[in-house]
């Protein structure tokens, strides 16, 4: 993992920590959205399943 990967995951479980369920709804939308356009509707809907997209 680089380094900005490692920067962007500890500032998002900051964010995740303090925030409110409302919040948290709208960042797990967000982050489901993000990958989604980032990998593709079929690896980003095996994210956080354990499943691998291969």
């Amino acid at each position: 993992m680089s380094e900005k990967e490692k920067k962007i995951m500890k500032t998002l479980a900051r964010v995740v920590s303090g925030a409110s369920e409302r919040s948290k709804d709208y960042l797990l939308g967000w982050a489901e959205g993000a990958a989604f356009a980032v990998c593709g509707a079929q690896q980003a809907a095996g994210m956080g399943t354990g499943q691998d997209s291969a």
